[in-house]
């Protein structure tokens, strides 16, 4: 977001409606939508209307000249963060396999995986992508 665009109010409106469909509370509806673009406040609004059941996703994964780029970014993301988990399961079993035991079915690799998954469009191609988590703060993920 650039500085201009940071200087922009939400609307109570879209605060109001952001309300209505997630039961956040206010002040959480206006932080939120102040991490947004103006053009992406309404976007996203519609995407929740039209989504009420499921998990959202960013719509830049939806552009057909960015698509490519953002499942190449998975896979590379989820191939590396499944190889870190390997190594370090392997290590922690040396140390304690009764630690490795709670660590190794991957609770909370998501995270690590979208961190990475940001990191490398953001480094890569200048996208900036939101998670499921950023997207979804109403949501608790593993």
């Amino acid at each position: 977001m650039t500085e201009a665009e940071a200087v922009v109010p939400v609307s109570a409106e879209l605060v109001q409606r952001l309300r209505q469909l997630t039961d956040l509370p206010w002040m959480e509806c206006k932080r939120f939508l102040t991490t947004l673009t103006p053009d992406k406040r309404a976007l996203y609004i519609e995407a929740i209307q039209n989504n009420r059941n499921g998990i959202l996703h960013d719509p830049i994964e939806d552009d057909p000249t960015v698509q490519s780029l953002y499942l190449a970014a998975c896979e590379e993301a989820t191939r590396e963060v499944q190889e870190w988990h390997r190594q370090h399961i392997a290590e922690l079993e040396e140390q304690s396999p009764a630690v490795a035991d709670l660590f190794r079915n991957g609770s909370g690799l998501c995270h690590r995986i979208w961190a990475r998954i940001k990191e490398l469009l953001r480094e890569r191609h200048g996208i900036e992508w939101r998670s499921p988590r950023e997207m979804n703060p109403w949501v608790i993920f593993d």
